[in-house]
C-alpha cells in the first residue's frame, strides 16, 4: 500500500519512509516527525552530539580475555539471574538466524547467543562479550537507545545511525533491578532480513523473567511472596513479587515488582507498609504459608482473591523457582475445563499488560477517579458472569478471548462496575477492560 506523507510526498514501503526521514534529518537538518519514532530521532541527535558521522564505521574494538573476566565478575549477580532465561531463549532461537545479546546498564555486552556463524559477519562481530554498544560508540541501535532511555524500542534497517548497520533489525527491552533502576538491556537482532515473529513481545517477556529472578536474588535475606490471579501463573514471568521484612511484631513490605504494583496499587508511603494493611496477611499467617510451602488463596483488602506462595529467608526456593507456566502448573491440582480457560484468560490479560505499554499507538484511559466510578453509560447493564453450570460444561477449546472476557466480567461484578478497580485487580490497563465491555455489548446486540 502506498502511504502519503504530511507534505504530499509518496513512499511505498517502510524503507522508503526511513530514507525520506534520513534525507530530511541528515541532509536538510529538519526533524522528520511522523516518519520514524521519536526515540530514533532523539538517538540520531545524541549520536551527532557525540561526534559520530553516519558514513563512518563504528569501532569494533578488540576484546581481551582479561576484560571479559573482569566484566563477568562485575556482573555476576546479573548473569546468575539471567542464565536460565537466556538459555531458554537460546533454545527458542536455535532454528533462526537471530542473536540474543544481554548488556549491562551501560551498554557493554555481557552475554550472547552462540550462533555458530549463522547470524552473519556483522552481527557476530558486534555481538561479542565485552563490546560496547552504547550510543557514543554504535550510534542508534535498539540496545543503545534502551540503555540511554530505559524504554523498550525497535530499530529497523535505516533507522540505525550508521550506514553500515542498515542491514540490521533489532528490538530491545530494559531489565530493572529491585529498586527500579536499569540493570541490563536484552536485545534480539537479525541481519539481512526482518523478524518473522513478534520479537518485541518475546524480548519483553524474557526481560521480565530476568527481572523477577534478579528481584528474588536481591531479596534473598527477606521473605518472598509470589502472587497472581491464577495458581498456574505463579513462578512465571507474569507473577507479582513482594519482598517482606519480619521485625518480630509484623511483616513489613520492602519492595514490589511491577506486576505486584499493578495488582496491589499501594498508596504512597514514607515508610514500609505492613503486610496486614497491604495484603490482609498477618505475621502469623505469613509464617504459616512459608511452612506449608504450597499455593493458597488470599483475599486482599480490596476484596479480590489472589493466589500466593511464600518463601522464608534463606530457603533457596526464591531464586530457583520455575519460570515457565508449564512447570508451575505441574505442581498445582488439575483444573476443570472452565478453570483452565480462566487460567489461560489470566495469562492472556497478563501478557497484554506486559506487552502493551502506553505509547502513541495505545489508547489511554486516564480519567479522574470520580469518572471511573461510573465507567459505563447510565442504565447500561454490567456484563454478567457466565452461569456456573454452563461454565463447568464449557469445552476446554473455548476461545481464549471469550475466557478473558468472562474473567473481566466477573471482576467487574465484584468491583460493582468500577473499571479502575477491575483493571487494578486484573493487573491490566483500563483500555483492555473497556474493549472487553464493548465486545460483550456487541455480542449482546446480535
Amino acid at each position: 500500500m502506498t502511504t502519503t506523507s504530511a507534505n504530499g510526498l509518496f513512499f511505498g514501503t517502510p524503507a522508503h519512509r526511513v530514507a525520506l526521514a534520513r534525507e530530511r534529518f541528515f541532509g536538510e537538518s529538519q526533524r522528520p516527525s511522523g516518519l520514524v519514532a521519536e526515540s530514533v530521532i532523539g538517538s540520531w541527535q545524541r549520536s551527532l552530539a557525540h561526534g559520530l558521522v553516519p558514513h563512518q564505521r563504528p569501532a569494533f574494538e578488540p576484546v581481551s580475555r582479561a576484560r571479559v573476566e573482569r566484566l563477568q565478575q562485575r556482573t555476576r549477580v546479573l548473569l546468575q539471574a539471567a542464565g536460565p532465561e537466556c538459555e531458554r531463549l537460546d533454545e527458542t532461537l536455535a532454528g533462526t538466524r537471530c542473536k540474543a545479546l544481554l548488556t549491562d546498564a551501560g551498554g557493554i555486552v555481557v552475554r550472547t547467543t552462540p550462533t555458530q556463524g549463522r547470524a552473519g559477519h556483522l552481527l557476530e562481530t558486534s555481538g561479542r562479550v565485552g563490546v560496547y554498544l552504547g550510543e557514543p560508540n554504535f550510534g542508534s541501535t535498539a540496545p543503545g537507545i534502551t540503555a540511554a532511555s530505559g524504554e523498550a524500542c525497535v530499530v529497523s534497517g535505516g533507522e540505525h545511525f550508521f550506514d553500515l548497520l542498515k542491514a540490521m533489525h533489532c528490538v530491545a527491552a530494559p531489565v530493572r533491578d529491585r529498586e527500579g533502576r536499569l540493570a541490563a538491556v536484552l536485545d534480539l537482532s537479525v541481519q539481512d532480513e526482518a523478524f518473522a515473529f513478534d520479537a518485541l513481545s518475546l524480548v519483553r517477556l524474557t526481560a521480565t523473567a530476568i527481572e523477577n529472578r534478579l528481584f528474588a536474588l536481591q531479596s534473598a535475606g527477606q521473605w518472598l511472596l509470589r502472587m497472581q490471579l491464577a495458581p498456574a501463573l505463579l513462578g512465571t514471568p507474569l507473577e507479582g513479587l513482594v519482598a517482606i521484612d519480619d521485625d518480630g511484631r509484623e511483616g513489613r513490605v520492602r519492595a514490589l515488582n511491577a506486576c505486584a504494583v499493578q495488582l496491589l496499587r499501594p498508596p504512597p508511603s514514607p515508610g514500609a507498609l505492613s503486610t496486614e494493611a497491604l495484603l490482609n496477611l498477618s505475621r502469623a499467617a505469613l509464617h504459616a504459608l512459608a511452612r506449608d510451602g504450597q499455593a493458597h488463596t488470599l483475599r486482599l483488602p480490596c476484596g479480590v482473591q489472589v493466589w500466593v506462595k511464600v518463601h522464608a529467608p534463606g530457603s533457596g526456593a526464591a531464586s530457583s523457582a520455575p519460570s515457565s507456566a508449564a512447570n508451575a502448573a505441574s505442581s498445582a491440582p488439575s483444573p476443570s475445563p472452565a478453570a483452565a480457560a480462566a487460567t489461560a484468560a489470566a495469562g492472556v490479560l497478563a501478557v497484554a499488560a506486559a506487552s502493551s505499554p502506553h505509547d502513541a499507538t495505545t489508547p489511554r484511559f486516564d480519567r479522574p477517579a470520580a469518572e471511573d466510578a461510573v465507567p459505563m453509560p447510565p442504565g447500561a447493564p454490567i456484563p454478567a458472569p457466565p452461569d456456573a453450570a454452563a461454565a463447568a460444561a464449557a469445552p476446554a477449546s473455548a476461545s481464549l478471548r471469550a475466557a478473558s472476557d468472562e474473567l473481566i466480567a466477573e471482576t467487574l461484578v465484584r468491583t460493582r462496575g468500577n473499571v479502575s478497580r477491575a483493571a487494578a485487580a486484573l493487573g491490566v490497563s483500563r483500555g483492555l477492560v473497556y474493549r472487553s465491555i464493548q465486545r460483550q455489548r456487541q455480542a449482546t446486540r446480535r
